[in-house]
């Protein structure tokens, strides 16, 4: 039996750099968009986190893709 995985749901995660802290440290602010089309093409994805940063005060640092799958096996 072949085990197959069945979409549930994918969330954007886009990382922005926003400043430095009183020990150099960076500080960085994520926004999560949920209900992200599990269809959705990585590069769409991606084109859609660079419009975003834009509008964002920051530095685009990072983009994630978080998909929740459940395993089935058939």
């Amino acid at each position: 039996m072949a085990v197959r995985d069945l979409k549930q749901s994918s969330t954007l995660l886009i990382k922005f750099k926003v400043g430095v802290d009183s020990r150099g440290n960076d500080i960085f602010k994520i926004i999560n968009l949920r209900k992200v089309k599990t269809t959705a093409q990585h590069q769409d994805i991606y084109d859609v986190a660079q419009a975003i940063a834009t509008l964002v005060d920051g530095t685009l640092s990072g983009v994630l893709r978080q998909d929740l799958a459940e395993l089935i096996n058939e």
